[in-house]
């Protein structure tokens, strides 16, 4: 189980993940996490959250994460459902910054990259009779002093295995520990090899001499294992705690008291801690270097001082580091050792000679396991390596064996490991057999001296049988743990068989692959190496093949195999036919002939023996083509028809035929032919391979492999045109074509390519086949118009192997869906929407086979209840007088008596498969309507066939008497009623005596009923029904009605069918688990205080009765009122309607909204076909339901139909499980399908009314959940158009600070400092800082609120309808906006720190706070907007107080609201400076609006007068006056003709019924259009100086423009946007590029600038003065460029000098325009100066270059001029609004440093002669702030 509030989930991983797979070993070794995000496109969530992956839970194909309690809150995730997520697994990065850390500590290079000319040899006098020679030379340079006072280079010694290394080191260790001033730090790779040292090299000596040697082992804890794993000798010497419990870090006073330290690499690092001093450890002795990468060894090595003494030994040929970036020869590359090795043999010098030697002779292992590891492992000689130890071999003298066992390899899914019990016992009985023949030279028999050296399970395998037969002291290890350990005996088992290694990851088996693994294993054998495997699985796979064909080959000459009849013959026909099958590889021979170390090696071999032979390898060639088999691999098939079809038989466990449905892009599930139960699902694009929805495939496990039968109608898709990406290099190809990326709209299909001939880019062909011809019909010029308002229909038309995307061609255009037309045609294409075509009479019978078993019953009333335009009516309801009781029927138009099975008009409605509801157009019938509408219709006056339940009711309790009965009816409707009609009647005779003799009493009779019949089917739940837009509480009895004998109807046909013994294995049922405890549980956590609360949640869910603490409960004023009137007339049930409908309460929306996530989602299954058919329906709460009710436009309707036509006429049923199974799966499809398609054709309607019309709507907050970068809000009462609810970003609402979570309210508090103005008397400030008004809320005391609910409970109405009628409401108020007194004060950064600056703010700016928490509710106006090809509806105003709301359309769309899209991207070149303005300007506008509306510095003026004229159709104009006394005091210093505008106008009331409006929605919206200022007339006269700003609209969101817009004197809410000062800046140039020099122009237009620069400046190579940085040659030639041309371009990346290149040619060109005086004919430009201007992107960068240009101050005069929002920091002035800018305010100062060539510093000194006056003003404005002086005049001001 989950911690609290947690959850565990799996991840299915598109990969193995057993540890041979370099997923799994990165999984096993260094990944602990994971990173998830939700994978949604509705949303954008910004945040990922880290989960712990459970390494003991993984599995062969899944990850197991736990997801903290956070993740799971935030994104709502639930037990036992499935999302789509971003998984990205995080490495471990801990050892990688440990080795960072190693090399940022080195304190030089002179260890790594020694300067070995001037590195000296020690040498040394003391011989040790016990070493060979090549030892001795390691203990002389060890040991030794130079000659000369040098300090020696690292000592690098390379020795195979068994050489004497560790040997030579211990005793190097020991003779210098008896020198006093010693310290000897010896590192190993591992702690098996650390432990080693201390044991067999120390201890022995330590016993009979003194403690002088006694050596300190520093260990790591490892939580607790390695003190486990530690032998009691090697525990004496460790640093452990006074208990021995536990091992301790190294301290400085451990060290200090041994001269011998034994540790590992990794451990030295926290010696870095200790501060020891520089040269603290006088040797640093590295062993098993080979075995580490280069930054490990570092980690001991930057401990050396420069006179420390370093050694590094090993053997690159052994097991070395674990990389996956090089392959396995590589590895030993990126060690310190080999790296060192490599640098000293390219150097000659006497140091690079002798600081390097080579051990060869072997003291470990028999003479017969050296010579073949020699031979196969190293040089190919089986000589070059000594045996020297003289180790005696096995009594047969065979150390060499070999055990073939085949057996099973098996994988074991816990630890993901493989087995093989026959190998087991072969390994078993071979330790037996050692034992048994132990020869006395090998000493007392010792189990522990065997060691077993297997992989994963195998080795607990392994320990479990030995210990059964009393051989617990065998060592059992896995291969990775034997490193510098020895052995007398070594047995490997290989666990893999020639059947297993078939779907292993060969790579990742090391025995197989890796030859340094092999060799490492064999040699740590002292006398007898025996392997246990598999021959031909050994000799036909992997790169050791060929070591292992030699190993058997040799074993087999010297008759050291088993079992007896494995002899050569056997041997090789076994690897013959093996091989036939599969290309083993072999180990490049030309690795270890070409590896510089074994080379070396050699050569000191040869010259020895003096031997001149050539180095051979025959051995491994014994069969001639034995490698060249080509292997036979089972994806790739030739003959798909055949050989597939073939598998399909052969391996249906691995192969399986089915139908593809693409869920995603990279996901999806088939459905297999033979199992229609079942769904495999299918992850990743690879695995999806060329299919399409609807496709037939074959599936290869989790792969598609072919394609059998493809779904055309899948291949014609929506697309949008995708964007280039401007910003990548342009590509140059000789391809003749252009290729173009289409996107669906469908978001599960793939991208689209298609090609545009180069010849003509700039047009889109479109095609059309002709004859089986493909060709070209039209042509559309490409530009960005054609791209913003056009779908493309595309035909693919084939998909290429190795091709990321299909080819497609475009055969339709179709304008975007601004009209509602468009819309729905496009959404008719998406969805694959057509009209039935099929004709009526093909496949409909008139002739009713079933005439016999059908009653007339064409004398009871009967009458069918249906929305007002309804046509298809297939169901009606009669009722019938029968005395005492009423016979009630209700009847379903019996589709299945007129469409024979398998018949065209039969086929044509299951491909359809339902009929597709739009809104208030024509629906798309499944049959031609004809029938759907006439012959099928249960139409008024018409004899009509049904197919009817029948039952007896009591005219009491209308309860059904007796048992039900189904039987085919023939039947005439007598009245068509709507909904509405209905709902009259009802209200009206509910209560009344009821006589069955009219058509309304019959109405209220079926609603009696059916009101009965809901409160036995839901109980205490009965009176909660969830809203929607055509289903409104209150008014919906009729509804329900029809809506309970619905259910009752499907969930009794479900019974009798599976009752049935004709059907109970056939009947499609609609199933629904119950929630899972876990969600329930997360449910509760969440809403817990507010269950007790519920209508609908409180029976469903355990609670506590305590309520919230709070003391009322809030209600719509609107719903409230409903409530009074229902209860005042005695309405009873709706009353009962609104108060139990939680949906319509802003407190328990929430609620229902989180509980509605808790069940599992519904599914069609067949009966009996697997548990998940019997679980009933949980939100009906029904054992059993199935869709009988509708077959006019449901095509599983008519099956259920047929089904019940059989059990009626006691007639065989025409289908089989299986068929019914297919069917069930499309059905499932076709229910999702109509759904979102209707809920999008709802949502096209929707916003093409708020296209013409805006309107407000009521919605309450769903979530506002802290961390997250939006809250959510739900539209109760547009279930159907909303049916999630609608996120709104937090970045859309200009928010002065980030949302703050108040955990004590549990409520998120958003601000806002905003400028806003009003142009008349009122005190906007204060109304702005006023409690608000109460809004659409009133309060309700809780306990009559609670009261209310029991009483309906327990049915007592007028005790519900007193507490009603009586109850004491108030208003609800809600602290909106503080008064400032209150406000907490706003942090700043980089804001000016004068309190007259804070003070000036205070008054211009109001700031604003909401407090936003779930059960609020919030004004919303809608807007539509383009999304996906069709309008879409879309926020268009969030309203915070009454004269306070926030733009989210001109926020988040800028550029629609403010500019128009570009048609051209930027060229090259440019044709004219026409053509430049063309394609520029609308480029910078749109940037200019982007960034003018995020730097959200807007000015709100409220009822200004604004008068608008429509000089023509779809153009609108206007202006605005600003007196100058606003203009001042209101402190608005823009340029007001470079503005934005958002134009509104509040309280217009809706004269019209706006579409889907609910009843609760204001009845007011406000007007907007999105406008640009063009011009500003200045108007000067004595008694109205001002602005007159006139302006465009260039987007009006809403058709309709209401006539008081064009009225005299009409006022609104301006929104004043000023475009940035850069921005302005950059229109302007681009507009006056035609008035620019020619230089410009080209420049520019990208035209060939020639050289006017007549006098060539010959540089002078001199450095610059004052220490200026000198320049490379590269830098100087970007100078001399600059000097010699009219304009250059200097490009380089970061930190490559360009600044420095800056400084200098500023200084060049101050001498040049020294030497050269600038020529003038006119005496009025003597005084002129030759000016130097250097322009940088921002203060910074200028700054930088002004410190460089401020050493020349003397020659050179700089002056540094910043902007003026960085000199109003300085020196504040008043009513300046660019102290009111988020950009001022984020700003620097100016920097001190430049304080004397800074202008607005310079002009306040007193070289300046009017800066008295400056300061003197300076100090005025300074009073005046501080209120101590004389106001500013209004003139002084604007000076």
């Amino acid at each position: 189980m989950a911690p609290p509030g947690e959850l565990f989930c799996a991840v299915s991983i598109p990969c193995n993940l057993t540890p041979d797979t370099p997923e799994g070993m990165a999984l096993k070794r260094s990944i602990q996490s994971g990173l998830i995000a939700p994978l949604s496109s509705s949303v954008r969530n910004l945040k990922v959250y880290e989960a712990t992956i459970l390494q003991d839970k993984t599995s062969e194909n899944k990850i197991y994460l736990q997801l903290s309690n956070k993740c799971c809150t935030d994104l709502t995730l639930k037990s036992n459902e499935s999302y789509q997520m971003e998984v990205q697994f995080q490495l471990n990065r801990y050892s990688f910054c440990t080795m960072h850390k190693a090399i940022d500590l080195l304190p030089d290079t002179n260890r790594v990259l020694p300067d070995l000319k001037n590195c000296a040899v020690p040498v040394s006098n003391i011989h040790y009779k016990i070493l060979n020679a090549k030892q001795q030379s390691a203990i002389d340079f060890i040991m030794g002093n130079p000659n000369v006072q040098k300090c020696a280079a690292p000592l690098l010694i390379y020795g195979p295995f068994g050489t004497g290394k560790t040997f030579t080191l211990a005793t190097a260790a020991r003779e210098l520990s008896k020198q006093p001033h010693n310290k000897v730090l010896i590192c190993t790779h591992t702690n098996s090899s650390a432990d080693l040292y201390v044991k067999d090299h120390f201890h022995p000596f330590v016993e009979k001499e003194n403690d002088g040697i006694r050596p300190i082992r520093i260990k790591a804890n490892k939580q607790g294992s390695s003190l486990l794993a530690t032998d009691k000798i090697t525990l004496k010497y460790c640093f452990r705690s006074e208990d021995g419990q536990y091992f301790l870090p190294p301290t400085k006073a451990a060290l200090d008291c041994h001269k011998i330290v034994i540790t590992t690499t990794t451990m030295t690092r926290h010696f870095h801690d200790l501060k020891l001093p520089e040269g603290y450890f006088t040797h640093i002795l590295i062993d098993e270097a080979s075995q580490m990468l280069e930054c490990e060894a570092l980690m001991a090595l930057s401990l050396a001082g420069p006179n420390t003494r370093v050694v590094l030994a090993g053997d690159h040929m052994q097991m070395g580091p674990k990389l996956f970036s090089v392959d396995d020869h590589h590895r030993s590359n990126h060690t310190l050792l080999n790296r060192l090795f490599h640098y000293y043999q390219a150097q000659k010098c006497v140091a690079a000679q002798n600081s390097r030697i080579i051990f060869s002779e072997n003291y470990r292992s028999t003479k017969e396991i050296v010579e073949f590891v020699s031979s196969n492992f190293y040089v190919g000689k089986n000589d070059v390596i000594k045996a020297t130890g003289n180790i005696p071999a096995p009594t047969n003298g065979h150390a060499l064996k070999f055990n073939h066992v085949r057996g099973e390899c098996l994988l074991d899914t816990a630890s993901l490991s493989w087995y093989n019990d026959e190998e087991v016992t072969g390994v078993t009985e071979a330790v037996k057999e050692i034992l048994e023949q132990w020869p006395s030279t090998w000493g007392p028999k010792d189990q522990s001296a065997i060691c077993v050296l297997s992989e994963g399970f195998q080795v607990r395998k392994i320990r479990t049988v030995l210990s059964r037969k009393s051989l617990t002291k065998v060592c059992v290890e896995n291969l990775a743990n034997v490193q510098g350990k020895q052995f007398r005996a070594v047995i490997m088992t290989a666990v893999q068989t020639r059947d297993s290694l078939n779907i292993s990851h060969l790579p990742g088996l090391e025995l197989f692959n890796d030859a340094r693994v092999l060799n490492t294993a064999m040699t740590r054998a002292q006398s007898q190496v025996v392997v246990v495997g598999d021959a031909a699985a050994l000799c036909c796979f992997g790169k050791c093949s060929g070591i292992w064909k030699s190993y058997i080959d040799h074993c087999i000459r010297n008759n050291s195999v088993a079992p007896q009849h494995f002899t050569k013959d056997f041997f090789e026909k076994d690897v013959m036919e093996t091989v036939r099958f599969q290309k083993p590889e072999h180990t490049d021979e030309s690795n270890t002939v070409n590896d510089a170390i074994l080379q070396e090696l050699k050569e000191e071999y040869e010259q020895k023996t003096e031997l001149k032979t050539e180095y051979s390898s025959d051995d491994s060639l014994e069969f001639e083509g034995f490698h060249h088999h080509k292997s036979r691999s089972s994806n790739n098939v030739t003959d798909v028809d055949t050989d597939l079809s073939e598998l399909c038989g052969k391996k249906p466990e691995m192969f399986k035929r089915g139908k593809l449905v693409r869920e995603s892009y990279n996901m999806g599930y088939v459905i297999p032919f033979d199992d229609p139960f079942r769904r495999i699902s299918i992850k990743g694009r690879a695995n999806l391979g060329k299919a399409f929805t609807g496709d037939e495939v074959v599936l290869q496990t989790k792969r598609v492999v072919s394609i059998t039968q493809k779904a055309e109608s899948a291949r014609v898709l929506v697309c949008r045109l995708e964007d280039d990406d401007h910003s990548k290099p342009r590509q140059v190809s000789v391809d003749e074509y252009v290729r173009k990326i289409m996107i669906p709209i469908t978001k599960s299909a793939p991208k689209i390519c298609i090609l545009i001939s180069k010849k003509r880019r700039n047009f889109i062909p479109i095609w059309e086949q002709i004859n089986g011809q493909w060709t070209i019909i039209a042509y559309e010029h490409l530009n960005e118009n054609l791209k913003q308002n056009n779908v493309f229909i595309i035909q693919v038309i084939g998909w290429r192997d190795n091709c990321y995307f299909p080819l497609g061609k475009i055969i339709k255009i179709f304008p975007v869906g601004r009209s509602l037309a468009d819309g729905l045609r496009i959404l008719n294409e998406e969805f694959k929407v057509t009209p039935n075509t099929c004709k009526s009479d093909e496949g409909f019978s008139w002739a009713d086979e079933d005439e016999s078993y059908r009653r007339d019953i064409r004398d009871a009333i009967t009458f069918t209840v249906d929305p007002k335009e309804a046509k298809d009516l297939d169901d009606a309801i009669s009722v019938k007088d029968t005395g005492d009781q009423f016979e009630l029927g209700v009847h379903i138009a019996d589709v299945a008596s007129f469409v024979r099975v398998g018949s065209k008009l039969d086929e044509h409605a299951r491909q359809h498969g339902t009929t597709y509801y739009c809104s208030e157009e024509k629906p798309t019938h499944m049959f031609h309507e004809n029938l759907s509408t006439g012959f099928f219709s249960l139409l008024k006056g018409q004899d009509r066939r049904a197919l009817s339940i029948m039952f007896k009711v009591n005219k009491q309790t209308y309860e059904i008497i007796g048992e039900h009965k189904f039987q085919l009816s023939l039947i005439k409707s007598d009245r068509q009623i709507s909904y509405e009609e209905a709902e009259e009647i009802i209200t009206k005779r509910y209560g009344n005596r009821l006589k069955c003799d009219t058509v309304e009493d019959c109405v209220t009779v079926a609603y009696c009923f059916a009101k009965a019949q809901r409160k036995i089917r839901l109980h205490l739940d009965w009176a909660y029904s969830q809203p929607d837009a055509k289903r409104l509480p209150g008014k919906r009895k009729a509804h329900l009605m029809i809506e309970e004998l619905s259910v009752l109807f499907n969930t009794l046909a479900s019974k009798t069918l599976i009752d049935s013994s004709r059907t109970s294995y056939v009947t499609p049922l609609r199933c629904q688990a119950k929630p899972s405890p876990e969600k329930i549980e997360e449910f509760q956590k969440k809403c817990g205080k507010f269950i007790p609360l519920s209508f609908h949640v409180r029976h469903k869910v355990d609670h506590d009765e305590q309520a919230p603490n709070c003391e009322n409960f809030r209600i719509l004023k609107e719903v409230w009122k409903d409530i009074q009137t229902a209860a005042t007339t005695n309405d009873i049930d709706k009353m009962v309607d609104l108060v139990a409908t939680d949906d319509i309460h802003p407190l328990l929306r929430p609620v229902t909204d989180q509980f509605r996530k808790c069940p599992s989602k519904a599914y069609v299954i067949c009966s009996k076909s697997s548990p998940k058919a019997e679980v009933g329906h949980y939100s009906l709460n029904v054992p059993s339901y199935t869709q009988a009710s509708s077959p006019i436009r449901r095509y599983m309707d008519i099956i259920l139909q047929r089904l019940l036509h059989a059990v009626i006429c006691d007639r065989d049923v025409q289908y089989r499980q299986r068929e019914i199974a297919v069917l069930c799966n499309q059905f499932e499809e076709n229910f999702t399908k109509a759904k979102e398609y209707e809920q999008k054709a709802e949502q096209i309607f929707y916003a093409m009314s708020m296209k013409k019309q805006s309107a407000s709507k009521l919605g309450f907050v769903v979530s506002a959940d802290p961390d997250r970068d939006s809250f959510a809000v739900s539209f109760p009462f547009n279930k159907n158009m909303f049916a999630e609810s609608l996120s709104i970003m937090y970045k859309d609402l200009q928010l002065e600070d980030q949302p703050f979570y108040d955990e004590t309210n549990h409520c998120i508090t958003l601000k806002w400092k905003k400028r806003i103005y009003a142009a008349d008397s009122m005190q906007l400030h204060q109304e702005l800082k006023m409690v608000p008004d109460c809004g659409p809320c009133i309060e309700l005391p809780l306990t009559t609120w609670k009261a209310t609910v029991e009483a309906i409970d327990e049915e007592n109405w007028d005790h519900a309808k007193s507490l009603i009628i009586n109850a004491n409401t108030k208003q609800m108020k809600k602290q909106y906006i503080l008064p400032q007194s209150f406000e907490v004060p706003h942090s700043k950064t980089n804001t000016c720190s004068s309190e007259e600056v804070q003070e000036v703010q205070r008054e211009h700016e109001v700031d604003i706070k909401f407090h936003l928490q779930p059960g609020d509710t919030l004004q919303i106006q809608m807007t539509s907007e383009v999304k996906r090809g069709y309008q879409m509806p879309a926020v268009q105003l969030v309203q915070i107080k009454p004269k306070f709301e926030i733009c989210v359309d001109h926020v988040h769309n800028p550029i629609t609201c403010f500019s128009k899209s570009a048609d051209d991207p930027s060229r090259i070149c440019y044709s004219d400076t026409k053509e430049y303005i063309r394609i520029w300007k609308p480029l910078c506008e749109m940037e200019s609006a982007a960034t003018a509306v995020d730097e959200s510095d807007s000015i709100v003026i409220e009822n200004l007068e604004v008068n608008f004229s429509q000089e023509r159709e779809g153009t609108l104009t206007g202006s605005f006056f600003l007196p100058q006394t606003w203009i001042n005091t209101w402190a608005i210093e823009c340029n007001l003709s470079k503005c934005l505008l958002c134009i509104r106008k509040r309280g217009l009331k809706l004269t019209s019924t706006v579409e889907l409006n609910a009843l609760v929605d204001p009845r007011e919206f406000t007007w907007v259009a999105h406008g640009v200022t063009i011009k500003v007339e200045e108007r000067k006269n004595s008694t109205n100086d001002g602005s007159k700003v006139g302006f465009y609209v260039n987007h009006l969101p809403m058709e309709n423009i209401p006539d008081c817009v064009f009225q005299k004197n009409t006022r609104f809410t301006v929104e004043i946007i000023p475009k940035l000062l850069p921005d302005v800046r950059k229109e302007t140039a681009v507009v006056s590029i035609t008035s620019a020099c020619d230089l410009v122009k080209q420049i520019a237009l990208g035209q060939r600038i020639p050289k006017e620069v007549k006098n060539t400046w010959h540089i002078v190579r001199s450095e610059l003065p004052n220490g200026l940085p000198s320049l490379n040659p590269s830098q100087r030639n970007a100078v001399d460029k600059a000097l010699n041309n009219t304009f250059t371009l200097i490009q380089g990346p970061p930190g490559t000098g360009k600044t420095v290149v800056g400084v200098h040619i500023v200084y060049r060109f101050f001498e040049l325009n020294s030497k050269n005086p600038r020529k003038f004919d006119d005496p009025k430009e003597r005084n002129r100066k030759q000016v130097i201007l250097y322009c940088g992107p921002s203060n910074k960068s200028v700054d930088v270059v002004a410190e460089f240009l401020l050493k020349l101050k003397n020659s050179l005069r700089p002056l540094r001029v910043y902007s003026q929002q960085v000199e109003m920091l300085d020196y504040p002035c008043p009513d300046c609004n660019l102290q009111f800018s988020r950009r001022t305010l984020r700003q620097d100062r100016s920097k001190p440093e430049l304080r004397s060539i800074t202008l607005h510093h310079r002009m306040r000194q007193d070289q300046n002669p009017h800066s008295d006056q400056i300061k003197d003003f300076d100090q005025r404005i300074r009073l005046a702030l501080e209120k101590k002086g004389k106001e500013l005049t209004a003139q002084e001001l604007k000076e």
